[in-house]
């Protein structure tokens, strides 16, 4: 019971990494917000948990809007009277073609919830955080801002936001208490990349690039997340972990 009696966020939490978050972390004793801006996945998610024996509550929420999260903030401490942990999960992940072709719409889309969502909701935890001067969040960026190639130049861009987010975040708030680390997925077998890598045919493709010759699970990149909220890592902040079967490493 690593998380016991902690209270968490998870972003996204109503699929993929997001969901297997919310899954673990409920096993080990945390309360957990399912936040998502598909409120009957939220819902689904949250049954699973109490099948389970476990706590959650969901919440709908559009990162990219500060009302939204703001409540979703308040809607947690009235529910649980606390905040220990904010996992940034939710994302948009879509190909795009070349930069020249990429409209100004879908470039804003991207950033507002893979990068902006992610500086609302940090700004909104923190300050409950560092009241207590303790607290720990945990944001998700992409092993594709490891490479020029890439299915999205506004998606790999936005997460390259997320990664320098992170370190700054740590550098300015761990003194008083709080610890922000990121995770740089590669490609995990979630909806998101089999929406994207799926639709264009390049999934199988892309699995033989790995060295560990397969794609990676979603409870993988959540055991990662846990041990980055968990106190087992408490000397550990403003740095990013890939999590790609070796894959960057070639």
């Amino acid at each position: 019971m690593k998380l016991d009696g902690m209270v968490a966020i998870v972003t996204g939490g109503g699929s993929g990494i997001g969901e297997s978050t919310v899954k673990l972390f409920a096993t080990q004793g945390a309360s957990v917000v399912v936040a998502d801006i598909d409120y009957k996945n939220a819902e689904r998610v949250v049954e699973l948990v109490e099948r389970s024996g476990g706590k959650a509550i969901a919440v709908q929420v559009d990162v990219s809007l500060w009302p939204q999260v703001d409540a979703m903030i308040q809607t947690t401490l009235d529910t649980f009277n606390d905040l220990n942990i904010l996992v940034n999960a939710a994302g948009r992940q879509v190909h795009t073609p070349d930069i020249t072709e990429v409209s100004e719409d879908e470039w804003v889309k991207v950033m507002d919830i893979n990068l902006k969502g992610v500086f609302f909701c940090t700004k909104a935890a923190l300050p409950i955080m560092v009241n207590k001067g303790q607290g720990v969040i945990v944001n998700l960026s992409s092993a594709s801002v490891l490479e020029g190639q890439t299915f999205s130049a506004p998606y790999s861009v936005s997460k390259a936001g997320v990664e320098m987010f992170t370190k700054i975040t740590s550098s300015q708030y761990r003194r008083r208490g709080v610890r922000v680390n990121c995770i740089l997925p590669g490609l995990i077998d979630t909806p998101g990349s089999r929406n994207v890598e799926g639709k264009l045919g390049t999934f199988d493709s892309f699995v033989k690039t790995i060295p560990s010759a397969r794609s990676g699970r979603p409870d993988e990149v959540a055991h990662l997340i846990l041990f980055l909220a968990s106190e087992e890592s408490s000397f550990i902040s403003g740095i990013s972990v890939v999590i790609d079967g070796g894959r960057d490493a070639q």
